[in-house]
């Protein structure tokens, strides 16, 4: 569990190795296949924080994520969220098995305006959406009274692969008319 954190960037001090003092990721799946995890990555809580600038939220890809393909994670929950200035909230490639479940509540997430974001990579690995939130190969997304908001035309919001997307009370704000998500080769959505 973590709970009641405020968490921003730039850091106070920059990185040994790579000198930068940004934040890639707040939150990053850690399961190195090469040390043979025994132990299923689930149950997460996360609530009550304040994040501004980092340029993930968080991250978790099991395809070709480096130290996050051991064992897949299975079910994350968050409340409470409140996150500002940010690139991406969520970049999201689980296992083929389709064993990851999500949980947000009561939470915003808005991009990092004035900023022009291209992707990029994360620990060697290409990002695969420019998309404020991306998920593919899940179980269940769930996200109930949350904003999520990126100006422009492109979709907010791009899940595929995926069992069941349930959207309660969610709001997008894009500041223009286009569709703010894009839903594809999901069993069952709720709205």
């Amino acid at each position: 569990m973590v709970r009641k954190c405020h968490v921003w960037e730039p850091g106070e001090y920059a990185h040994k190795i790579e000198g930068k003092a940004n934040m890639p990721s707040v939150f990053v799946h850690f399961s190195p296949k090469d040390e043979n995890p025994e132990m299923i990555s689930g149950n997460w809580l996360i609530e009550d924080m304040d994040i501004e600038n980092a340029d993930q939220f968080y991250l978790y890809n099991f395809k070709d994520g480096l130290w996050q393909t051991g064992q897949p994670a299975t079910n994350v929950q968050f409340k409470r969220i409140k996150a500002t200035g940010i690139l991406a909230a969520f970049t999201i490639q689980g296992d083929s098995d389709l064993k990851f479940n999500l949980n947000v509540e009561n939470s915003s997430f808005s991009f990092r305006e004035g900023t022009e974001y291209s992707g990029g990579d994360f620990e060697g690995a290409i990002l695969p959406s420019l998309a404020l939130f991306y998920a593919s190969k899940f179980n269940q997304i769930k996200l109930r009274n949350v904003t999520l908001a990126k100006k422009g035309a492109a979709p907010i919001m791009n899940c595929n692969s995926g069992n069941s997307i349930v959207l309660e009370k969610v709001k997008f704000e894009n500041g223009c008319s286009s569709v703010p998500y894009i839903i594809d080769n999901v069993k069952e959505v709720k709205k």
